[in-house]
């Protein structure tokens, strides 16, 4: 029936059925001999010439490619569902010419030389030319002109470093629907040991089929040798580094920064692309507080649950570069304990690898005299309460919770006791009534009956056939008929010699068949109720004896006379004559009567696939489902059917042409909705029918383009559909293209700055509980020892003054005796001895003063290796810490994140292994899975220069996610910065996290990308409330 869809369609509007009235909705036609929308035709040959189709400004670092403008690589009509390529490196023919006359342009614009230096500057630019990611649908080439700069030039380069003269921009890809699973005719994974443009796989073929994925076809998350790439590439560029970051002293004070003493960050930079909306917007909180306000990026705070403008902190290259974004951004800061953060001071300055003389003599410099500078302040600030904190356990360890709620109604729910115009007075049986009906229709109500004497079938009614006398012996059944599949774009509506042929031709066919009735919709479809009749065109195939498909030289083949295939594939572009071939009985052959030949071919079901749709593999599938010899799942069913729907032509009667047709398929039909969108028609219909979960599949997965139609079930992590398990139910679907989710673990993300994470260790160690107790003692120690050590000095003086005093007497009394006469030696006085209290009193001093000394000794001691004692104090693995989600915009190496939320490199945090589609990993001397930077993969660093240069706020960005209770680092691509990841599904032992950033104007958390959690998460996050969904902002 998409026969009756292809019809032209007039300038004023679309055109109308040959006997009046109603727009037929078969009638209806693409402006181009193709039929692909303009705008569609436009971005794929926009795609195809490298002309970014999203960016009407060139950057002086973008400088458009020279290529003609509008011309297709493959030489002819662009198909943009099922792009091929002409060579076996799966390069456009015309991408491959660009690139060798960008490499003889570039070749002639050197100064002279000799012709071996121009061969080696030629190879130079090979070398360095670079493949798109892998989720392109093209592969677009750049080459870079850094070979040809010295190094003193690029040493000469100011901060932030500016990108290189020639790398191209990034065009964005237009609306890639492609087959079940993601790839087709994709190469397998190979170990490179290669520089750039060969570590890039080559851009996959995007055909029109089913083809579902292997494991081993995944190309996201290579596991190759990188530290070979990564040698065989470092003579490029690139503006990855491992700088320290400024912090406060260098980010604080900058001309672009706005202060704020009450609000926290106090130094920030306004948005860059600010909302020029002069609107006023209301948003309602989970505690039912109003905020009214001009549009703008927020987050919901999980401290209070308001809605607070979203501030995100990023790396110095970013804060001190474009302000391109349409939120504010911060710089990051260390939150680290002080005492940690002076501890490390001395040796900040001093990094790993070699290091000349001159500079290892002023490094040791540096150390020397930062040190002691170092103990004093740490002893004066080691026992200050708060200095040396952590940071408390919140939330009993849990993630911050996503505090949503959603107020109004959904358009369409589940669950009809929950529509908002629910009648007054009706019962919940009521109003489930109508939802368990499948709205079919058991036979049609208009046929085009043969008579003996008349040429063509004349309309007539079924009932006044039946009521008839001459029609009695039929006993009230409905004649057996032929159904006529034509399109309009061979046989208009409006050209009466076209309808008298097809009229005639369908009167051929009957009466071939031995029938005396036939149905063709350009005059059984009545005028005043075509919409519901083009929906159950389904159910008028399915009771049809036979059908008779009539082809003729179309539009396109006005200059030629085209062959018997051409025209039907020119017939099976058209939306519905999918449904009609599936649906039409199998045991009998599909009739082909061609305009201008006598006899019909005859094509039987199960080959017809290979001669009317260029998708034929899928085709098959589901014809070999109806006709019972392979039998397809539900999901299956639906996945593969969406597709090959989806990839057809559709006219221009309802948005949502293509679910409607699906809907034939299915038994339950919900009614039709003209105001419908596309999505919300097929979210729709899932609901209406068990589809296993289809839309909860499809939110969790990551698409493989930024642009990539919400139908497609392509995958970035190369699973396919069914290999999602949903953990999240559809509740209703809204407007806007949304749906209303409940179900889901969540979790906010703080992208403001990081914050003092508690941690716990499940056994006390002795060494670090004796360094503790010295760090926090050696004040004591030393103000103690030197009481002692003064005690014990103070005892030995006054013991040395009795002593004196005692031998003066004892001289007294030596003279009183030698000038007085005593008569006897007895009455003579005696000497005072102090030997044995001196004793005494000497000893305990002594004790005193080697207390004083071991106490006041070891104070010194700690007091000069205090900067290492800290260190030591703050060491060693943690067995549980708080569980918090960092984000910030950029790239920093995972030592730098350590320090800045630890203190100090201890390898804490690993990379994740296989949390996002940028995520890198290999495999170590003992077979164990070890995630590496993902920058050592050229093709990820070379995605980090390029959000560092782009100037457009709607281009990707590199964010980082830091989870703490996992203790890994996953790097990873969006548009805006997501306020909280949502689990809702799980695939591969792994949980689907949806990390959504949040519209408050709307109440929408809309899809920004979508990446893997372990499992045990889920322990540390809340249930969050029902939730309106979409799938991306541009769906």
């Amino acid at each position: 029936m998409s026969s009756h869809r292809g019809s032209s369609t007039p300038q004023g509007g679309p055109s109308r059925p040959a006997h009046g009235g109603n727009v037929d909705p078969f009638a209806l036609s693409f402006d181009g001999s193709d039929g692909v929308p303009t705008q569609a035709r436009h971005d794929t040959r926009d795609r195809l010439s490298g002309t970014p189709s999203h960016s009407t400004q060139s950057s002086p670092y973008h400088p458009a490619p020279n290529r003609p403008q509008g011309r297709p690589a493959h030489g002819g009509s662009i198909d943009p569902f099922a792009l091929s390529f002409d060579g076996s490196d799966g390069v456009p023919t015309q991408a491959r010419r660009d690139t060798q006359s960008g490499v003889s342009m570039h070749s002639t614009q050197s100064s002279p030389s000799t012709p071996s230096q121009s061969a080696n500057q030629t190879n130079g630019v090979q070398a360095g030319a670079r493949v798109s990611p892998s989720w392109c649908a093209t592969t677009s080439t750049s080459y870079r002109m850094s070979d040809h700069i010295s190094r003193e030039q690029q040493e000469a380069s100011t901060y932030p470093p500016q990108p290189p003269p020639s790398t191209p921009a990034r065009s964005v890809n237009t609306i890639s629907r492609v087959p079940v699973g993601g790839k087709t005719n994709s190469q397998p994974k190979v170990h490179a040991s290669v520089s750039v443009a060969e570590v890039r796989s080559p851009a996959p073929t995007y055909t029109g089929y089913y083809e579902p994925v292997s494991k081993s076809q995944s190309y996201d998350m290579l596991d190759v040798d990188l530290e070979v790439a990564q040698e065989k590439d470092n003579a490029h560029d690139s503006f990855v580094s491992k700088a320290p970051l400024r912090g406060y002293l260098g980010n604080f004070f900058t001309k672009t920064s706005k202060y704020r003493a009450i609000q926290s960050p106090h130094s920030v930079q306004e948005a860059g692309w600010p909302s020029n909306s002069e609107s006023t917007f209301r948003h309602q909180d989970s505690l039912g507080r109003l905020y009214k306000g001009p549009s703008d990026d927020r987050f919901l705070n999980p401290v209070d649950g308001s809605v607070k403008e979203l501030v995100v902190q990023c790396t110095d290259v970013l804060y001190w570069g474009p302000k391109n974004t349409t939120y504010k951004r911060t710089f990051i800061r260390n939150v680290s304990p002080i005492t940690l953060q002076l501890a490390n001071w001395p040796t900040s300055h001093l990094n790993d690898g070699p290091k000349s003389k001159s500079a290892d003599r002023k490094a040791k410099l540096f150390l020397a005299v930062k040190w002691p500078v170092t103990c004093y302040a740490l002893n004066h600030l080691i026992g200050i309460p708060g200095l040396t904190s952590t940071g408390t356990v919140l939330n009993h360890g849990n993630y911050d919770p996503f505090p949503y709620r959603y107020w109004g109604y959904c358009k369409v729910t589940r669950n009809t006791v929950e529509e908002g115009t629910t009648p007054s007075g009706a019962s919940p049986q009521d109003i489930n009534i109508p939802a368990a009906r499948s709205n079919r229709i058991l036979e049609p109500i208009t046929l085009c009956i043969i008579k003996e004497d008349e040429p063509y079938g004349r309309p007539t009614l079924v009932s006044g056939w039946k009521n008839d006398i001459e029609n009695q012996h039929h006993h009230g059944k409905c004649p057996e008929y032929l159904f006529i599949a034509y399109t309009a774009e061979q046989f208009k509506h409006s050209n009466a010699h076209d309808v008298a042929a097809l009229h005639s031709l369908a009167t051929r066919a009957t009466r071939d068949a031995g029938l005396t009735a036939y149905w063709v919709g350009l005059s059984c479809m009545q005028p005043d109720n075509v919409e519901d009749d083009v929906f159950r065109i389904s159910d008028i195939v399915r009771g049809a004896h036979s059908m008779a498909v009539i082809i003729g030289p179309g539009t396109r083949d006005a200059q030629g006379q085209p062959s018997v295939k051409s025209m039907l594939r020119e017939w099976g572009e058209r939306l519905w004559t999918l449904p009609e071939a599936l649906l039409i009985a199998s045991n009998k052959p599909i009739s082909v009567y061609r305009r201008g030949y006598q006899g019909p071919l005859l094509i039987p079901k199960n080959q017809f696939a290979g001669m009317a749709w260029a998708d034929s593999v899928t085709a098959r599938d589901l014809i070999d489902h109806y006709e019972g010899n392979l039998t397809l799942s539900r999901l299956e069913l639906v996945t593969i059917a969406m597709q090959a729907l989806f990839a057809r032509k559709r006219g221009e009667y309802l948005p949502g042409d293509h679910s409607y047709a699906l809907m034939g398929l299915l038994r339950s039909r919900p009614k039709i909705d003209s105001t419908d969108t596309s999505f919300q028609a097929f979210a729709r219909l899932s609901l209406a029918n068990d589809s296993d979960m289809l839309i909860e599949r499809l939110m969790c997965l990551l698409p493989q383009s930024p642009t990539q139609h919400w139908s497609s079930v392509s995958d970035a992590y190369g699973v396919n559909v069914w290999d999602i398990y949903p953990t999240c139910q559809i509740a209703g679907v809204c407007s806007n293209d949304t749906v209303l989710v409940d179900g889901a673990f969540g979790a906010t993300i703080h992208w403001d700055k990081f914050r003092k994470v508690a941690n716990t260790r499940r056994v006390r160690s002795w060494k670090r509980l004796a360094v503790q107790t010295m760090l926090h003692g050696a004040p004591y120690f030393f103000l103690i020892g030197m009481l002692f050590f003064q005690s014990a000095w103070n005892t030995v003086s006054v013991l040395r003054g009795v002593i004196r005093i005692i031998d003066e007497i004892n001289n007294i009394w030596d003279t009183i005796v030698k000038y007085t006469p005593f008569t006897t030696a007895e009455a003579a006085p005696h000497h005072l001895d102090s030997g044995p209290a001196a004793r005494r009193l000497l000893h305990w001093a002594l004790l005193l003063g080697s207390v004083g000394f071991i106490l006041v000794g070891t104070a010194c001691v700690v007091f000069v290796s205090s900067p290492y004692l800290t260190r030591l104090l703050y060491g060693g693995k943690f067995w549980g810490t708080q569980a918090w989600l960092f984000g910030f915009e950029g790239y920093l190496d995972i030592e730098t994140i350590e320090s800045q939320i630890f203190g100090s490199k201890m390898r804490r945090l690993r990379w994740s292994l296989y949390g996002s589609s940028l995520s890198r990993h290999r495999k170590n001397e003992f077979e164990e899975s070890v995630g590496v930077d993902p920058t050592t993969d050229p093709v990820v660093r070379q995605k980090v220069d390029d959000a560092i240069m782009n100037t457009r706020p709607d281009a990707m960005r590199i964010f980082t996610l830091v989870d703490t209770n996992t203790m890994t680092v996953t790097m990873f691509e969006a548009v805006k910065p997501p306020v909280a990841v949502l689990l809702c599904g799980a695939e591969g032992g792994m949980q689907r996290a949806v990390a959504c950033s949040y519209e408050w104007s709307t109440g929408i958390c809309y899809r920004e990308t979508v990446l893997r959690m372990e499992t045990p998460v889920l322990e540390k996050m809340s249930r969050v409330s029902r939730f309106r969904f979409g799938m991306s902002r541009g769906s």
